[in-house]
């Protein structure tokens, strides 16, 4: 994964998460789910950016790592197509997206 896709993510993130602050929870609750219901947070999307930051954060080169460490290499593909799958669903509709960063099948 290039350090270009890190960036757009990463600024992805930073859009939504401020998008997410302004926002009043009426906006992305499902009727009948009041804000101060126990079950509203599964529905807040920071906690959604948050889920994607970590894993972003969680994610490694695979052709950085020594390739003598086969579950190191093994666990940062996996953090690697992690990443590709939330951009690609998640963000690939927006300005800056590229085909090259989708993950592959």
């Amino acid at each position: 994964m290039s350090d270009a896709l890190v960036a757009w993510l990463r600024a992805q993130l930073d859009a939504d998460e401020a998008a997410a602050a302004q926002s009043d929870p009426a906006s992305w609750l499902p009727v009948g789910i009041s804000p101060s219901s126990r079950i509203a947070a599964a529905y807040d999307p920071r906690r959604v950016i948050g889920m994607h930051r970590a894993a972003l954060d969680a994610w490694q080169d695979p052709d950085a790592n020594d390739v003598r460490d086969q579950a190191a290499y093994d666990a940062a593909c996996e953090a690697d197509w992690t990443v590709r799958v939330i951009a690609a669903t998640a963000y690939s509709g927006r300005t800056g997206w590229r085909e090259e960063w989708a993950p592959e099948a």
